[in-house]
């Protein structure tokens, strides 16, 4: 700052002008300083005139800029005497320096958006990464649990089968019927730790699964307690077409619980087989008392699907 200052004195001197003349007489005397000491006018010293007119030009405008040149409403250039204080102080330098300070203010105070502006998404994309981390714990967390409900899903059903209590009329034997009763209580049991594991699951996309699941088993034993043997269904066709779709839906779920090693297209399709089978005897006979049971199967199906198959 201080040199701008001595060089706009040292402008000032060169022009031989006083720092409170107004623009139109500093003007003047650029103009008559430009005649003296054009090129032309001294053929003589021609590379000294060239040299006077650099330094008077370089002078003219940074006096000129000192004012912030511009034309008022009128016409008349700025900076006539009435920049001058009472005092005689010169206003043109202090209008020259007060809008270097502004200009430097105005940068400093850029510099200091920019910064604040940085610190911002900084501590945004801090606490974006905070977030991702701390669903990925809990991802983490919920992953185990739904591997232990997983585990517990399997171990039911593949006893299950392996009891062969899909059989009911095996199941209805005395000799059976306190395993069986047994084995009611261990799902009971079982069904408890999953609801609570299910529950404590604090991620959206583990909760979803585990509560599939959930509703898959619970729908599971319901149908596998059910009576229906009561059921009387006069036509032989239609007994048929439901205990075959049963059967085909038993033996579909009995093997994955009991190896798992079904292709994914493999599933998919005996899926879609066993479903279309119950399909088929709910549109063939929609007035039967088997239609119900039917559903249940159906929904069994649909909890299956949620919980082994949509991703």
């Amino acid at each position: 700052m201080a040199q701008l200052v001595e060089r706009l004195f040292e402008a000032y001197k060169l022009l031989g002008v006083s720092a409170d003349s107004p623009l139109d007489e500093i003007t003047r005397a650029y103009r008559r300083l430009a005649k003296k000491f054009h090129p032309d006018s001294n053929p003589e010293q021609q590379t000294y005139a060239h040299e006077m007119m650099m330094k008077i030009n370089e002078a003219y405008s940074l006096v000129k800029d000192s004012y912030g040149y511009s034309r008022s409403e009128n016409g008349r250039p700025a900076g006539t005497a009435e920049w001058k204080t009472d005092a005689g102080v010169d206003r043109t330098l202090w209008a020259w320096i007060l809008r270097f300070e502004r200009q430097r203010e105005e940068q400093r105070l850029r510099q200091q958006q920019e910064i604040e502006r940085k610190k911002k998404e900084d501590e945004a994309l801090r606490k974006f990464w905070e977030k991702i981390i701390q669903q990925r714990q809990l991802e983490i967390a919920d992953q185990k649990a739904y591997e232990t409900i997983k585990k517990y899903a399997f171990e039911l059903l593949a006893n299950f089968y392996e009891k062969n209590y899909q059989n009911i009329l095996a199941v209805r034997r005395r000799y059976l019927d306190k395993d069986f009763e047994e084995y009611i209580e261990k799902f009971k049991c079982y069904m408890k730790r999953i609801r609570s594991l299910a529950g404590s699951s604090q991620s959206k996309g583990y909760r979803k699964k585990s509560t599939a699941l959930y509703r898959f088993l619970r729908s599971f034993i319901l149908d596998a307690v059910r009576d229906t043997t009561s059921v009387t269904e006069r036509r032989a066709s239609a007994f048929e077409s439901y205990g075959s779709a049963t059967r085909d839906l038993q033996k579909f779920l009995g093997s994955y619980f009991s190896v798992q090693t079904m292709k994914k297209e493999e599933l998919k399709e005996k899926f879609s087989q066993t479903l279309r089978y119950f399909e088929e005897f709910l549109s063939s006979y929609p007035d039967s008392p088997l239609i119900e049971y039917a559903k249940g199967k159906i929904e069994i199906m649909e909890n299956f699907f949620f919980s082994y198959m949509k991703e």
